[in-house]
């Protein structure tokens, strides 16, 4: 029990202290200083389309869910696509973001020029060259 000392406890004044900071630096972090004052352009483009997305999904799901006679009656729509549709819109959707990648990379290879091209062969460090000959035109420079 000798070797073995107790830690010395903290004083009330030192856990006030310790408090305050702690208190303090909980409020520097939530007055909105860390935040940037401008939003960028993805951000701004991410709330437009959460503006437009949002209300689209919920007309959506009213259509899906609420009977024909009641849409007829309430909201007094005369037109509406069948209900054949909700399926048909969401696996569309699904496929298309699905295919993008696929689509993006065909594209992609179509704008590649063919192997054989000289296009592959310059850059802009290059000489422009007008033709290439593999055998020189002379055969006198040969021996």
């Amino acid at each position: 029990r000798g070797q073995w000392t107790e830690r010395p406890r903290r004083s009330k004044e030192r856990k006030e202290r310790y408090l305050a900071q702690m208190v303090q630096s909980a409020a520097t972090k939530n007055d909105g200083t860390d935040i940037p004052e401008r939003a960028s352009p993805l951000e701004k483009c991410s709330f437009v389309c959460h503006l437009f997305i949002f209300p689209l999904g919920l007309v959506y799901m009213l259509w899906v869910l609420l009977p024909d006679e009641m849409l007829e009656t309430t909201a007094s729509v005369n037109f509406f696509p069948r209900k054949a549709y909700a399926l048909h819109i969401p696996v569309s959707a699904l496929f298309l973001f699905l295919a993008a990648p696929l689509l993006y990379a065909g594209l992609n290879s179509l704008t590649v020029p063919k192997e054989d091209s000289l296009d592959t062969l310059r850059d802009k460090h290059s000489r422009k060259v007008n033709s290439i000959s593999v055998m020189p035109q002379d055969k006198s420079s040969l021996v």
